[in-house]
């Protein structure tokens, strides 16, 4: 359980990114033609920053019932060298826990290196790199929310922090999204795991917020409706999943560099699931003796 929720998360988290990333490619303004406008703006981008909060809560009776979580987290991306860094952190009130996570991810020798630190250990995820697969993972995100017949521009601009902005709005449907975690799927697969998430009645309705003066992205808010994953006594359905993502940043990051004792104390992720799905069999078993 923990195993496929611990790649569940990790899945939402990228492709949360691929959907609200930069690379959405929307007289009179439509959707469609602003968001072009945007995709010129991220074109010539060399760094981006954001800001992500979730709000989810999810039913199980794995878990006893039902669960707040809270998701808070930053993240800087540099597009040339291809690099991520992301820090956060998940909190789930009811339990009273907390948990701080960081993630570096890069390109080296032909590889995506990922680094994630969770509770002080760090482990690495490795797999070759792609860049043409990588490329059609982008266009991939591009295309979902160009093509969306449901694309609405708002007939008026709204105040967003002293900003004035365009509203867009739109529904993205789980055939849609099973479309691009495939393309994902082959690049990303190793990172991601195995999620056995159900995206049948998936659906993500979002409003993106993009600035009249100059183009830019401000923000992404996002509905995830009907997710769920797991089957029987393990089935999950999350009854609240909304995310917002705040374009905090641009060119501002020179690099991404991932520390050197990150590298040196990190273990493969494969041999830290298995040791702890081994400890969970072990207390499992114990109890069930007691």
């Amino acid at each position: 359980m923990k195993k496929r929720f611990l790649g569940m998360v990790t899945a939402g988290i990228l492709a949360t990114v691929m959907l609200a990333g930069c690379g959405a490619s929307a007289s009179k303004v439509t959707a469609e033609s602003l968001l072009q406008e945007v995709q010129s703006k991220c074109d010539a981008m060399k760094s981006l920053e954001t800001h992500t909060t979730a709000e989810i809560t999810l039913e199980s009776d794995a878990l006893g019932g039902t669960m707040d979580m809270t998701m808070d987290m930053t993240m800087q991306t540099t597009i040339e060298p291809v690099a991520n860094y992301l820090k956060g952190n998940i909190s789930i009130p009811g339990l009273g826990t907390a948990m701080d996570m960081e993630n570096y991810t890069v390109v080296q020798d032909d590889q995506i290196l990922s680094y994630t630190g969770i509770a002080g250990q760090w482990m690495v995820s490795k797999m070759a790199y792609d860049k043409d697969s990588v490329e059609r993972i982008n266009a991939a995100a591009e295309d979902l929310l160009k093509s969306k017949d449901s694309l609405k521009l708002a007939d008026e601009t709204q105040d967003v922090d002293g900003t004035e902005a365009y509203m867009i709005s739109g529904s993205i449907s789980g055939a849609d999204v099973k479309n691009l975690l495939s393309s994902m799927e082959s690049t990303l697969g190793g990172l991601t795991g195995d999620t056995e998430m159900n995206l049948d009645d998936i659906t993500v309705d979002f409003t993106y917020a993009v600035s009249k003066a100059d183009k830019m992205p401000l923000y992404m808010d996002m509905v995830f409706s009907g997710l769920g994953a797991g089957e029987g006594d393990e089935q999950v359905t999350f009854s609240k999943f909304n995310m917002k993502m705040e374009y905090t940043n641009y060119d501002t990051v020179e690099a991404i560099t991932v520390p050197q004792d990150v590298v040196d104390s990190a273990i493969d992720v494969t041999d830290y699931l298995n040791d702890f799905q081994n400890e969970t069999s072990s207390d499992t078993e114990s109890e069930t003796a007691a």
